[in-house]
């Protein structure tokens, strides 16, 4: 749902646990030419997910624009940003800006329908669909102009195991497991190549399961081997 508030009136009201509609604000350059500001309440819940991850901080660089200021900045009357269904943010982990890879493709787990790279550490982010926008899916690299972007690991080369290692981040579906014995640890799901061993004891995090091994962060090794803890 769209909301439209005053920002003379309302700038200091809390849309949720982290957020105010004062960030939201429209603005060129720090002035402030226009008083409302349209928020999706959809917009702020996916937000809000971020710090589930453990996100120090999460900075809007850029989020309702009036269309005069949108075009003002490079954008379109008619973008994202001027429906009130977008931000460009920034996120913070441990005092430092995450890089844009992780956060895209965080962004694409939590299921953000609009995710675009726009630099080192700042990405686009929003809750397109038919009913408010004039496509309901968009994934891309604003540095490159690649629009068609299907896959944010693929793309940036990085699995899932790395971004949870980046963030750190152990969710419900991970967990930590022991080696009952000596463990071969292999470079795929098919134990065709030998990587190297984990000793008995050795305590490891399992990221995923495939078949009849399991990831962690080195390899795969034989769920049978393993002993969950």
């Amino acid at each position: 749902m769209i909301k439209v508030y005053s920002f003379s009136k309302n700038g200091s009201k809390s849309l949720s646990k982290h957020f105010a509609v004062k960030e939201f604000v429209s603005n060129v350059n720090g002035r402030i030419r226009y008083d409302s500001v349209k928020i999706d309440t959809k917009l702020i819940n996916k937000l809000e997910k971020l710090f589930k991850f453990g996100m120090d901080s999460v900075v809007i660089i850029s989020g309702y624009r009036h269309p005069k200021d949108s075009i003002a900045v490079g954008g379109y009357s008619n973008d994202a940003h001027t429906k009130g269904i977008a931000a460009d943010i920034i996120c913070y982990k441990n005092r430092k800006a995450l890089k844009s890879k992780y956060v895209a493709a965080l962004a694409s787990l939590i299921g953000f329908s609009g995710i675009g790279i726009i630099s080192e550490t700042s990405v686009h982010v929003d809750v397109r669909n038919y009913k408010n926008y004039s496509n309901a899916h968009w994934w891309g690299d604003e540095r490159t102009g690649n629009d068609n972007i299907v896959d944010f690991f693929k793309y940036c080369k990085i699995s899932k195991a790395e971004l949870y290692g980046e963030i750190g981040y152990y969710g419900e579906s991970l967990y930590f497991i022991k080696a009952k014995r000596k463990t071969a640890v292999y470079y795929d799901e098919n134990g065709k190549r030998f990587k190297k061993h984990y000793t008995a004891g050795k305590v490891a995090r399992v990221w995923a399961t495939k078949g009849k091994y399991s990831k962690v962060l080195s390899g795969w090794v034989k769920t049978a081997d393993l002993k969950k803890i």
